[in-house]
């Protein structure tokens, strides 16, 4: 927020209390259906009990149009302290930051308003346009790890984007190897300052040693800095 240095890498499930306000409408149309803070129509799935874009449905004409033909939601005027009170006071713990999960991301946002193939086009065509919905306010990003170069996205739009990895370790992982690897990443994309890890398990020895690896590499890092 004041655009300092942390003292640590953080990390997910330790650091943050973790919400979904269904007071946000693409929680809500995500879940039960209807249309989302984009005026996407999304469509209730029984058998799942969860909620997919409805077939057919198109809001954005091209990617280079988003200025003309987006509307972006006005969060002032959700009542965020009322939903607050009825749902979570008292519930938080306080000396955590609290963390809002928006489960679309840039490239599923940009999907779900056009279709996947356009969207796949679009990164390889519209370089230009996506940087601009970025400049927009996109200010995180959790990019699937085994499909981007999150170390190139990292020097390029560090200054100005946050970038988190999930971790998921595998049942047989030795401990020494999850070490590597989450050592690498504080290395490498942890430098500025703008990087988040998901310690995506609560299963041990991996979520206490790896949230200790993490504190500890990173704390490392930044004292040197």
């Amino acid at each position: 927020m004041r655009k300092e240095k942390p003292l640590w890498v953080p990390n997910y499930y330790v650091d943050f209390n973790f919400i979904q306000p269904l007071v946000m409408k693409d929680a809500a149309a995500r879940w039960t259906g209807g249309k989302d803070w984009f005026g996407i129509e999304w469509q209730y799935e029984p058998l799942t009990n969860a909620s997919m874009v409805k077939p057919g449905t198109r809001r954005l004409s091209d990617i280079t149009k988003w200025e003309e033909e987006l509307e972006f939601p006005d969060l002032t005027k959700v009542d965020w302290e009322k939903d607050f009170k009825e749902n979570y006071e008292g519930k938080l713990d306080k000396d955590r930051p609290t963390m809002f999960v928006i489960v679309n991301g840039l490239f599923e946002r940009t999907a779900d308003l056009t279709s996947f193939e356009d969207a796949f086009c679009y990164l390889i065509e519209e370089p230009e346009a996506l940087e601009a919905v970025i400049e927009a306010g996109f200010d995180c990003w959790e990019g699937q790890d085994n499909s981007n170069d999150k170390k190139r996205t990292m020097e390029l739009y560090g200054d100005r984007l946050v970038q988190s990895s999930n971790f998921v370790p595998e049942p047989d992982m030795p401990i020494e190897e999850a070490r590597k690897v989450l050592e690498d990443w504080v290395e490498t994309l942890g430098k500025k300052g703008r990087f988040m890890i998901w310690l995506n398990t609560t299963r041990e020895p991996w979520l206490t040693e790896g949230s200790r690896i993490i504190y500890e590499a990173s704390r490392k890092l930044y004292e040197k800095e």
